[in-house]
């Protein structure tokens, strides 16, 4: 008889996490993750209480890794960095794109990013030349601001419409930064 195998809550939770990351949430299920792992349902239900609770944990495993994704790379201008690697997640992390950024659950309201994906963003952000005599509210106000416009744009990228190089796309993200950072540290004159 062959050895039984033992599936920790680690084996099934990666497990699940590189389907939703190859074909999105909707086909996350007990028998698909089961499958991969050449098992019963059984293991799966005997780790985990409920699929929901395991989506939960997909999902924050997929903001972990986004995170990640988000902060990788060096340069002058780390808020910049950020814009650039949120078109390549768009582009390269299609289902994890979708699941964290063009779903209803997502909270965009300014005073939540500390609760969210964002709260390291913004410790990056402090690091950038251009931002750092701004306070973390105005911080807040520019990278919500940044990612409404970003995010308009980062659709375009996932479906592949939006075919222009990097350099179109730093232009633009340069060019609206200046912009909206500019008007953070001039508002209070202008009002």
């Amino acid at each position: 008889m062959p050895p039984q195998v033992n599936f920790t809550q680690d084996m099934i939770l990666e497990t699940a996490f590189a389907i939703v990351r190859k074909k999105g949430l909707e086909v996350l299920s007990a028998r698909t993750i089961s499958q991969k792992l050449h098992c019963s349902t059984r293991p799966i239900y005997t780790a985990f209480q409920s699929m929901k609770a395991l989506e939960t944990l997909v999902i924050e495993k997929a903001r972990e890794y986004a995170i990640q994704y988000l902060l990788q790379g060096e340069g002058s201008e780390p808020f910049l960095t950020i814009g650039l690697r949120y078109f390549r997640f768009a582009q390269e992390e299609k289902e994890l794109f979708k699941l964290l950024y063009m779903s209803k659950e997502r909270n965009l309201e300014p005073g939540n990013f500390q609760d969210s994906i964002f709260g390291p963003l913004l410790e990056r952000m402090k690091q950038d030349p251009h931002l750092q005599t701004l306070d973390d509210d105005q911080l807040q106000t520019v990278l919500f601001k940044m990612q409404v416009f970003t995010h308009g744009l980062a659709p375009l990228a996932y479906t592949g419409a939006l075919t222009s190089s990097e350099e179109f796309i730093r232009e633009c993200l340069s060019q609206m930064g200046r912009s909206v950072i500019a008007w953070e540290y001039y508002k209070d004159k202008v009002e």
